[in-house]
Order: C-alpha cells, then sequence, then structure tokens
C-alpha cells in the first residue's frame, strides 16, 4: 500500500513544481523555458533524494540519493549562472503544494 501510495505521490509533487516553473520573466523564450524547466526538475530531484536519504537504512540506496543531490546541486549552479547571464528568474523553492507533498512523502515512506 505504501509503494502504491509513494509511486502516486512522486509524479504528483513534480507536477505541482510545474506552474512555478513557468513564471515570466522571460518565462516566453526557450531559453527561459529550459532554465525553468532545469531547475524545476534538479529542485525535484534534490528534495526527493533528501527524502530518499533521510528514510533509508540501505548503504546503496543512501549512495544513490547523495549522488543524485550532488550532481543535481552542481546541474543547479550551471543552471542559476546561465539564467543569471540572460536575465531568468528561476524559481527557487517548489511551491507550497509541493512541499506539502514532499512532508506526505516522507510520512508514507518506511525506512528500508
Amino acid at each position: 500500500m505504501r509503494t502504491k501510495a509513494t509511486m502516486i505521490l512522486l509524479p504528483a509533487l513534480l507536477a505541482a513544481c510545474a506552474p512555478a516553473m513557468m513564471t515570466p520573466p522571460n518565462a516566453g523564450t526557450v531559453d527561459g523555458l529550459f532554465l525553468q524547466a532545469m531547475t524545476g526538475s534538479n529542485l525535484f530531484e534534490i528534495q526527493s533524494s533528501q527524502v530518499a536519504l533521510s528514510k533509508s537504512n540501505t548503504a546503496a540506496v543512501r549512495t544513490y540519493a547523495q549522488m543524485l543531490i550532488n550532481h543535481h546541486t552542481a546541474a543547479q549552479n550551471q543552471v542559476s549562472t546561465l539564467a543569471a547571464a540572460r536575465a531568468c528568474r528561476c524559481p527557487r523553492p517548489c511551491p507550497r503544494t509541493a512541499a506539502e507533498g514532499f512532508g506526505a512523502l516522507r510520512a508514507e515512506c518506511r525506512r528500508v
């Protein structure tokens, strides 16, 4: 049952981040849309990997989660640099609804 809830929550959380990815300025440009989409994707991967890191007791899962956090943090640093160069504002955190969803995901996940 928990696995089903997790499988439903993860796509819903990504979808909750989507509106924040499309906020102006420069949302109408290809560069702006790309940078905002990448920001939403990176933030989602970082936050969902933090859940996995905090809930897992399995070394392989924890190692993989930390690798995802490291890689997506580095990628987001590059995206932020590009966004600043193109005067494109990218969302900082996922919206409140996504944050609430991550809270529910944390509650649903059992330690594995």
